[in-house]
């Protein structure tokens, strides 16, 4: 017996909610580590490589999904989540679990990244923790909207974000589509590659109340001050954090009644294969009946 069965066997989690937290909040810290880890590497090093970003963000949460795929489902967003549970595959109290595991796994991801690029964020900011200028690193942590942008705008931003994202994922996990799971986290990887495209320019594409509050919460904690939520008197900081929830609930159910429903089960296929084979012998007969009366 090899030493990982040994443990296995020792310290395997029997309670299924309790090793679908764990999965969630370890899932979440990765993809959040590596998320931010990308875009440090990106800022302290001067790089300006927006699609450098995307890949990084995009394989971070593909292989997150693939990481907890067997165990949770890979949701790493509280609003995702939420859309499986108005689809009625959890039930509220595990999204409330999820949840909180998310947005501990989001915060526990992003203070390794601070520690990881302690001593580049310092050489970089001289110490001074800043969230505007151009000294300014809380970009590392979480993104802000475009001083450009009104309220009513992000508002609108993460709605159609988050219901962009959560059309593909409920699109991809609907067992009608027959996507194998070792393929949906490929799909995931390419439907976060096409939001991060056409939806960041405004607000940086949050679209993930855990992956906002998480690393804003590590930022406030390590010196960047109460300024990471009161941006805008407070209004900013709310958006990222309760919009998503009601455009994945937009986008979970837009797709289900412009597409989902109207897909064809297998039980479907197999009424209609059987009808069309009682047709084609009743033709038959029918035919055959006609031959014979005629002679």
């Amino acid at each position: 017996m090899d030493n990982v069965t040994i443990v296995r066997n020792k310290l395997r989690i029997r309670n299924d909610l309790m090793r679908c937290i764990l999965s969630e909040f370890t899932s979440t810290a990765f993809f959040v580590f590596a998320g931010t880890s990308t875009n440090a590497v990106n800022l302290l090093e001067g790089a300006n490589c927006k699609i450098c970003v995307v890949l990084g963000w995009a394989l971070a949460i593909g292989l997150g999904a693939y990481a907890a795929g067997h165990l949770s489902g890979g949701h790493m967003n509280p609003a995702i989540s939420f859309a499986f549970y108005l689809c009625g595959h959890i039930s509220v109290f595990r999204f409330i679990m999820y949840s909180i595991a998310q947005i501990s796994g989001a915060f526990a991801g992003s203070l390794v990244t601070f520690f990881l690029y302690y001593d580049g964020i310092n050489h970089f900011d001289g110490g001074e923790r800043q969230i505007i200028g151009s000294r300014a690193t809380i970009g590392i942590f979480v993104p802000w909207p475009q001083d450009y942008m009104s309220i009513s705008g992000c508002i609108f931003d993460q709605f159609v974000g988050t219901a962009l994202l959560a059309f593909c994922v409920i699109m991809f996990t609907d067992p009608r589509n027959k996507i194998p799971p070792a393929v949906q986290p490929v799909v995931l990887i390419f439907s976060i590659i096409l939001i991060a495209v056409c939806v960041t320019a405004n607000a940086g594409g949050e679209i993930n109340p855990a992956r906002d509050l998480g690393p804003k919460l590590v930022a406030f904690t390590v010196g960047y001050g109460w300024d990471v939520f009161s941006y805008r008197n407070y209004k900013w900081f709310l958006i990222p954090i309760f919009v998503p929830f009601a455009g994945a609930a937009f986008g979970a159910w837009f797709y289900h009644l412009s597409l989902g429903i109207h897909i064809s089960d297998d039980k479907d296929h197999c009424k209609t294969d059987d009808r069309m084979e009682m047709n084609e012998v009743s033709r038959v007969t029918i035919g055959k009946s006609r031959i014979a009366i005629a002679k």
